[in-house]
């Protein structure tokens, strides 16, 4: 399956062990995940894109998954954004809170 992983990542990252652990989970139940970029600990915050432009590009992998899993511990208007995104196309939404 495709899975977009959403997560806070711009402003505080102490959340990152978790996030990896999720997306490896997902990777060894077999899932695709098609936003491996949030597990990266050198990306830089917003990976020099204009909020508009991340969120263009982030949706068009929305709309190419099959469901999205929102890591939502952390407060994220992003996140936020991207998930009712998500639910607008009719994608299903798992959010985790640790």
């Amino acid at each position: 399956m495709k899975v977009y992983f959403g997560a806070s990542v711009s402003l505080d990252r102490s959340m990152l062990p978790v996030y990896q652990e999720v997306v490896a989970n997902l990777k060894k139940l077999g899932h695709t995940v098609m936003s491996e970029n949030v597990i990266d600990p050198t990306m830089p915050v917003g990976g020099g894109l204009t909020p508009k432009e991340l969120f263009v590009r982030e949706a068009k992998l929305i709309e190419q998954a099959e469901v999205m899993v929102a890591e939502v511990t952390l407060p994220s208007w992003g996140t936020a954004f991207l998930m009712e995104h998500a639910l607008s196309h009719g994608k299903k939404v798992l959010a985790l809170f640790y």
